[in-house]
């Protein structure tokens, strides 16, 4: 009866921690789910044939402000297309300063349909990266028939939702790299980028509007 007690105990305890696992996270979800659903009941939705050929979607919200020398900090998460279906989400940050006459703040909710796996693989980096030096990037476009047989692809489509103003041309721009913190916390200290990514780990439960909104299984 004892050891009933204590097995019912530790699952109890496993749940709760389950449960309160990862806030940092769970806010990540709420701002990325917030964008996607925007841009995609939005008059210029991003194509269903664009995301359908994506092998990875990252998804982030960058502010930007300053005057005379800018900074600038963004929280987002990546999924990508595996073996059997989308990823649980990764934890991804940007960052970066600017030098230039720069007066404001500005909000980029931004889209990147990362169309090969060099794409995917520069965001799941664990070291900064900037994105103009890995990838060939391009305004995604807004229509693509289902007719077309072909796509002039590059490997970043970006879609950006801009909020704000922002005076001037900074110099420089956003390093990104993965934040294992959070994803440690979210999903175990053992589990690696890759793990998540080729769909080894469980998707949170309060991710499933994520691949909702996206129209992704």
């Amino acid at each position: 009866m004892k050891i009933q007690v204590l097995l019912i105990l530790a699952v109890v305890s496993a749940l709760g921690n389950t449960l309160k696992a990862s806030p940092e996270m769970n806010e990540r979800l709420r701002d990325v789910i917030a964008i996607v659903e925007e841009k995609q009941n939005s008059s210029a939705p991003v194509p269903r044939k664009i995301i359908e050929g994506a092998k990875g979607i990252a998804i982030i919200e960058i502010t930007k402000g300053g005057f005379g020398i800018s900074g600038q900090h963004g929280k987002g998460v990546l999924i990508a297309k595996a073996k059997d279906g989308w990823s649980a989400p990764s934890a991804f940050d940007a960052s970066g300063g600017g030098l230039g006459l720069q007066v404001g703040v500005e909000v980029r909710k931004l889209i990147y349909i990362l169309n090969n796996a060099d794409a995917v693989n520069a965001f799941a980096q664990d070291d900064k990266f900037k994105l103009n030096a890995i990838a060939n990037a391009t305004a995604g476009p807004d229509n693509v028939t289902e007719e077309a047989s072909t796509i002039n692809k590059h490997d970043i489509y970006v879609y950006s939702m801009t909020e704000g103003a922002f005076a001037g041309a900074a110099i420089g721009g956003e390093m990104m790299s993965t934040n294992l913190k959070v994803n440690r916390k979210t999903y175990g200290s053992s589990v690696s980028t890759s793990d998540i990514l080729n769909g080894k780990i469980t998707r949170p439960e309060n991710a499933k509007r994520l691949y909702t909104a996206l129209g992704v299984n």
